[in-house]
């Protein structure tokens, strides 16, 4: 019977999120004739059913309404999530580009730069879950965001191409943190993005302990015969000053890699009415613990992304994934996942 009603919540949900996109693109028609407004509305959800070793589990991850108002050269930001249990406030910026696209200054509540998994903000990530054994940036926020303030811009010569977010924020407690993150593209390496990202907060935890992180990651996509295919690497390590073991993904004091390929096959496939790419993927992590806690945590994932060719960045995936954990008993199931974008 829970299961029952929790599908009937995100069917109800999800109508809720079709009429308000709907609804976005009536307030789209109406800033493209008032001037220099622009409005932009959109609706985000994601249901998944994981079955493992633990149990069966089918519930809402998210669902969320953003807008974007653009006013006299001003970007203004605001989104709200909704897990299934509370309603938070995700972003609230305002930005403003300072010299073209140099310097771009953004204020408010936004996500905090770190690595690319951060970036991909769940609705961008191949995997379900992406590298959330191996990301383990500072959030105070628990959802990569905060509050703060931030510059980036972007710039190339020669055949170089740089991009950059750098930025301070509530670190929760303690001094403000501070977050960077800078992606190098090499002409001559066609199709290859390199990144490092670092965060540093003073008396981040009790007994004035810092943390610490940096990270490199790359991503290279190339297009061949049968589809374009993405590889993608990431290496971090994390130092909290000596500070035990934090339970979860945030903090915690250690080394961590990660590899993963896809490939979005070429062409359209259509079953009934429904049109869809086809993308499988693989992707493996290991974090080895450091600090009052020993051992390591391995995990792989494997599967296939439907991508919906009429919705873009909406899909259907399934995967199934096996984790060793350092501590605990070992899991491995499948995720079933349904992600709409309006």
């Amino acid at each position: 019977m829970s299961s029952i009603n929790s599908v009937s919540k995100y069917l109800f949900i999800s109508l809720l999120v079709f009429c308000l996109s709907a609804v976005s693109v009536s307030a789209e028609d109406v800033a493209a004739a008032s001037g220099d407004t622009a409005v932009t509305l959109g609706a985000e959800s994601r249901i998944a059913g994981v079955f493992d070793d633990t149990g069966n589990n089918f519930d809402l991850d998210n669902v969320r309404l953003n807008a974007t108002v653009s006013k006299s050269g001003f970007d203004a930001i605001a989104s709200v999530q909704y897990d299934g249990n509370d309603l938070d406030i995700l972003d609230a910026s305002l930005g403003t580009a300072l010299h073209k696209d140099l310097a771009d200054v953004k204020v408010g509540r936004f996500l905090i730069p770190a690595d690319r998994n951060a970036s991909e903000n769940l609705y961008g990530l191949t995997t379900w879950d992406g590298t959330g054994v191996v990301s383990k940036w500072a959030s105070p926020e628990n959802s990569g965001r905060g509050d703060g303030a931030a510059i980036s811009g972007s710039t190339g010569a020669e055949g170089v191409g740089l991009s950059y977010n750098a930025g301070v924020f509530d670190g929760g407690r303690g001094d403000a943190l501070f977050a960077g993150r800078a992606e190098l593209t090499l002409a001559q390496a066609e199709g290859l993005t390199l990144a490092v990202n670092v965060q540093s907060q003073n008396d981040a935890f009790l007994g004035g302990k810092d943390f610490f992180g940096v990270g490199v990651d790359a991503l290279y996509t190339t297009t061949i015969d049968p589809g374009t295919v993405t590889l993608t690497g990431s290496f971090a390590d994390y130092d909290l000053d000596g500070v035990r073991y934090t339970k979860g993904v945030g903090r915690n004091a250690g080394t961590g890699w990660s590899a993963g390929a896809s490939v979005a096959l070429a062409g359209v496939h259509k079953v009934a009415s429904l049109s869809f790419g086809f993308e499988p993927f693989f992707l493996y992590q290991n974090f080895d613990y450091d600090e009052y806690r020993s051992g390591n945590t391995e995990r792989f994932d494997v599967g296939a992304n439907f991508n919906l060719a009429d919705f873009a960045g909406s899909k259907l995936t399934v995967q199934y994934f096996n984790e060793d954990a350092s501590r605990g008993a070992d899991n491995d199931g499948a995720i079933v996942g349904l992600q709409v974008v309006f």
